[in-house]
């Protein structure tokens, strides 16, 4: 693995600016599931109150206190492809 920063990262209408990062080589190609959008570790999501609605798919975040914490380590658990867009 290598620790890196990522710029921006934006969910939905919030941004987070400097997030630190680890990518790594996925051998055993566990984030390849066919519905799979990307993971989102828990710095991110401690950051939000989170709703799941089950029944009609839908997730709703709103910030809460901890919106504006400093990245102090790389807990984001990011996911990223390759897109042709």
């Amino acid at each position: 693995m290598e620790l890196t920063v990522i710029r921006e990262v934006k969910l939905g209408p919030y941004r987070f600016r400097n997030v630190p990062v680890y990518i790594f080589e996925d051998v055993n190609n566990v984030t390849s599931y066919p519905y799979m959008g990307g993971l989102i570790g828990n710095d991110i999501l401690r950051r939000f109150n989170v709703i799941l609605n089950y029944a009609k798919g839908d997730i709703y975040i709103t910030p809460n206190r901890h919106y504006t914490d400093v990245f102090d380590y790389s807990y984001a658990g990011w996911s990223f492809t390759l897109s042709k867009d």
